[in-house]
């Protein structure tokens, strides 16, 4: 039997929609079938900390306002730990870049250690720096601050005391308007 013009005008049109259904899925189907881990989102009225040894899940974690301290005692390993941090919270609370961990040989020797996060970690996780609380390997993670800059911005707070925010950094000599504008979104 003979083709005829409509048998043909079918075959066409399958033709195009199986093209069209190859070029749909291939162009779908890589965020179809992505499995990666969830991205990190910030809440700024959470309270970001990271935990290490000491701490049964230790690693960075997000905290809500009305149960962060307990939420924290609550993941010490010891209750002679757990002590120690109640003790020290008390005094001092928990603000968003820190680092908590317990150092020391036995589980009765072990000293609560608090310090900063990394500069480059904070940014990263959206917590805003303060020149109070960087060491000069964090002045130099910043933009147009290099070695040298980065040990007279650590030299003029041992000296004259804190900077007490971000403005107070014009004090510093070599520390010109162009650094201050490119860096200040981060503070």
């Amino acid at each position: 039997m003979l083709p005829t013009r409509k048998s043909k005008r079918d075959g066409g049109r399958l033709l195009g929609l199986l093209l069209l259904v190859l070029i749909a899925t291939s162009f779908y189907r890589g965020p179809l079938l992505h499995w990666g881990t969830p991205s990190f989102v910030f809440d700024h009225n959470k309270l970001l900390i990271s935990l290490g040894k000491g701490f049964c899940s230790p690693g960075i974690h997000q905290f809500s306002d009305a149960s962060d301290v307990l939420s924290v005692i609550s993941m010490t390993v010891s209750s002679e730990n757990r002590a120690r941090l109640v003790r020290e919270l008390r005094r001092w609370p928990i603000r968003s870049g820190e680092c908590l961990e317990f150092t020391g040989n036995q589980a009765q020797n072990q000293v609560l250690v608090r310090h900063w996060m990394p500069a480059a970690q904070r940014v990263v996780l959206g917590i805003p720096l303060h020149p109070d609380r960087m060491t000069e390997s964090d002045w130099c993670f910043l933009s147009g601050v290099g070695p040298g800059l980065a040990r007279r911005i650590v030299q003029n707070r041992q000296k004259y005391g804190d900077f007490r925010n971000f403005n107070g950094l014009q004090r510093v000599p070599g520390i010109g308007p162009a650094v201050l504008r490119k860096n200040s979104a981060l503070f």
